[in-house]
C-alpha cells in the first residue's frame, strides 16, 4: 500500500480592518491569531472544526479568569478607532479516559488554593460542561483548559481574532 502525503492550501480572505488590527498588535510585539473556524457574533457554544476548542460569548463571571493584559489589548484596539461586536471566550477541550491510568490515593488535606480557584471559575465551567459533556459522554470525561480571549470585529465579515491565550493551571 502506498502512503501518499498530500498538502492542501487554504486561502482565507481577510478584511482590511482585520489586517489593520493584527498589524497594530504585532507592532506592539503581541501575537494575535485570526480564528477561521467561524465568524461571529455567536449566540451559543461553537466547537472548532478540529473539535479541540469550544467558544462562548463573554459573561461577567468570566472576568475572574481573564488576565488584565487581555483587557488592555482590547482597549488598545478600541482606542485606535476599531469596533467590535462581541467578546468570545474559548477553552481547549481535553478528553480524558473514563478510567484513570494509575490509581489515585485519596488526600487527607484540603487544598484551599485549588478550592478558591475552582469556585471562581465555577459558573462558566459548569455552563460549558452542561453543553459539551453530553456530546463527548461516550469518550470519557472532558476537561476545559487554556482559555483564550477573542473579539469579533465589526468589519462586515465578523472576523474573530484571538487576542490572548493563557495557561489556566499556572
Amino acid at each position: 500500500m502506498n502512503n501518499l502525503n498530500t498538502q492542501t492550501a487554504t486561502f482565507i480572505q481577510v478584511s482590511d480592518t482585520a489586517d489593520q488590527v493584527v498589524n497594530l498588535l504585532r507592532k506592539r510585539h503581541q501575537c494575535p491569531r485570526i480564528i477561521t473556524d467561524f465568524c461571529g457574533p455567536i449566540n451559543g457554544p461553537v466547537i472548532s472544526s478540529k473539535g479541540d476548542m469550544v467558544y462562548m460569548g463573554y459573561q461577567e463571571e468570566d472576568k475572574a479568569i481573564i488576565p488584565n493584559a487581555a483587557f488592555r489589548m482590547h482597549d488598545e484596539i478600541m482606542s485606535a478607532g476599531y469596533r467590535d461586536l462581541q467578546v468570545i471566550i474559548g477553552h481547549e477541550i481535553k478528553i480524558i479516559p473514563e478510567k484513570p491510568i494509575a490509581p489515585v490515593a485519596p488526600k487527607r488535606e484540603i487544598d484551599w488554593g485549588n478550592v478558591t480557584s475552582i469556585a471562581s471559575k465555577g459558573l462558566l465551567i459548569a455552563m460549558i460542561g452542561m453543553v459539551v459533556v453530553p456530546m463527548y459522554a461516550l469518550a470519557g470525561a472532558v476537561l476545559l483548559l487554556d482559555p483564550s480571549y477573542n473579539i469579533v470585529l465589526d468589519d462586515g465579515a465578523g472576523t474573530v481574532i484571538e487576542l490572548m491565550r493563557w495557561n489556566s493551571e499556572v
